[in-house]
């Protein structure tokens, strides 16, 4: 009978380790599954990360209005008249500053538009009229439309005369710049035809015209 008991007392304590060792090896294996999923969801997260940085990378920003151009999108509508020859503006009289102006203008007319450029081998509407006020009469103005439409001193559509400065907008934030030569002309650098002039009674400017700034005193 107590043989019997013994019995009975070392199969139930053997049972009783066997079910203690199963439940513990489910609790592993549950664990580490939870685990593995835990870091599969972080791999694919981190992975959909890393795609998301690259393809951020990929687009190339545009350059801000305050550092490198405009946010021009003013555009030359098909012209209806021929660029008169620079010595038959206004008579064969000209002030010095058309003098200047038209000299200078020679130089780079032709030169293709480039957004935020600054050179011969490409430049936008700010960025050559900085140039025209900055090399020709050594004036620090700034590099956007916006900036432009502060300086100097407003005056009339009237009273314009070569050497302003006249500001273009489509909407109500000024958005292209050029310089006024006379007899309603103006040198700017257009989208289709880059450094160019252009006429200030041809409709589509007529309708773009935003002001007119003084910068330089006659």
């Amino acid at each position: 009978m107590k043989k019997s008991f013994k019995i009975q007392v070392v199969y139930i304590s053997a049972l009783l380790m066997a079910i203690l060792m199963l439940s513990s090896c489910s609790t592993r294996q549950a664990f580490s599954i939870v685990m593995n999923e835990r870091t599969t969801g972080t791999d694919i997260q981190k992975t959909s990360l890393d795609i998301d940085k690259k393809a951020l990378a990929a687009k190339q920003p545009r350059p801000s209005l305050f550092d490198t151009g405009d946010d021009d999108d003013m555009d030359d509508p098909d012209m209806e008249w021929e660029e008169l020859p620079m010595d038959e503006l206004d008579g064969p009289a000209l002030s010095q500053i058309q003098e200047i102006l038209l000299r200078e203008y020679s130089s780079w007319k032709g030169t293709p538009y480039r957004f935020g450029g600054n050179t011969m081998r490409g430049v936008d509407c700010s960025g050559f009229v900085k140039h025209m006020y900055s090399s020709l009469f050594s004036l620090n103005v700034p590099r956007s439309s916006r900036e432009f439409a502060t300086v100097g001193h407003r005056i009339h559509r009237d009273e314009l005369q070569p050497g302003d400065l006249i500001v273009f907008s489509r909407r109500t934030t000024p958005s292209h710049v050029g310089i006024y030569i006379g007899d309603n002309k103006f040198i700017h650098s257009s989208r289709k035809k880059g450094v160019s002039m252009a006429d200030l009674e041809q409709r589509y400017w007529r309708r773009s015209y935003l002001m007119a700034r003084r910068l330089l005193q006659p």
